[in-house]
């Protein structure tokens, strides 16, 4: 969802802070397949800011989800959490984000061929 339109429809977001060390693209890009990959229930928004990127997300447990994944810790306020986004945690995203490849069992597609000709 775009930010604008988010904020204009959830007035109390619940908030997850990236601190980033640059590549501010890429980590964005990052933390858009982090979330595609958890299959999250509600709204959320993303949007670079300096040196950080903030996230929104309409139901806690959303935020509360992507906080886990990212080892993020919560805020004293309670509503938010923070994390920095390092080499190894961007490792870590990659890790949850990036499917294994497939095994091959040498017979794929047989059996539908041999259903063709039968």
């Amino acid at each position: 969802m775009r930010w604008d339109a988010f904020h204009d429809v959830h007035q109390r977001p619940f908030a997850v802070r990236a601190g980033i060390d640059g590549r501010a693209q890429r980590r964005y890009e990052l933390l858009t397949r982090l979330a595609e990959g958890l299959r999250l229930g509600g709204a959320y928004a993303f949007k670079p800011e300096g040196a950080s990127i903030r996230m929104m997300f309409e139901r806690e447990a959303d935020a509360l989800k992507v906080a886990e994944a990212v080892r993020a810790t919560r805020a004293s306020g309670g509503d938010s959490w923070t994390f920095e986004l390092d080499t190894a945690i961007e490792a870590l995203i990659l890790g949850r984000t990036v499917a294994p490849p497939r095994k091959s069992s040498g017979t794929r597609g047989t059996r539908r061929k041999r259903e063709l000709f039968l």
